[in-house]
C-alpha cells in the first residue's frame, strides 16, 4: 500500500512539475515519465496512471481553450479601437 502511494505521489509530483516548467525539455520528461508508467506499471498502479495523464490532457485542453478564447478577445478589442480611431479620424462633411 505503501508503494501505491507513493507512486500516486510521483505521478502527482510530475503533473505539477508540468504546469511549472514552460521549457519543451522539462515538458517532454513529464510526458514521458507518465506515459512509461501507463505503459510498464500494472493494475490498479496503470489504472491510476492512465487517469493522471487524461486529467493532465483535460487540464491542457481547458487552458488552450482559455488561451484562444483570450486572444480572440483582444483581437476584437484591437480591430474595434482601430475601427473607431479611423472612423473618428475622418474628415466628416458639414452638414
Amino acid at each position: 500500500m505503501l508503494a501505491f502511494q507513493n507512486f500516486k505521489n510521483l505521478l502527482q509530483l510530475v503533473k505539477e512539475a508540468f504546469f511549472k516548467h514552460g521549457d519543451k525539455d522539462p515538458l517532454r520528461a513529464c510526458v514521458k515519465a507518465i506515459d512509461f508508467c501507463c505503459i510498464e506499471s500494472q493494475g490498479e498502479l496503470q489504472d491510476f496512471a492512465r487517469n493522471k495523464l487524461k486529467e493532465l490532457e483535460d487540464e491542457i485542453i481547458a487552458k488552450l481553450k482559455s488561451a484562444i478564447k483570450e486572444v480572440l478577445v483582444c483581437s476584437m478589442k484591437l480591430k474595434c479601437h482601430i475601427f473607431c480611431y479611423f472612423w473618428i479620424s475622418e474628415e466628416k462633411p458639414n452638414t
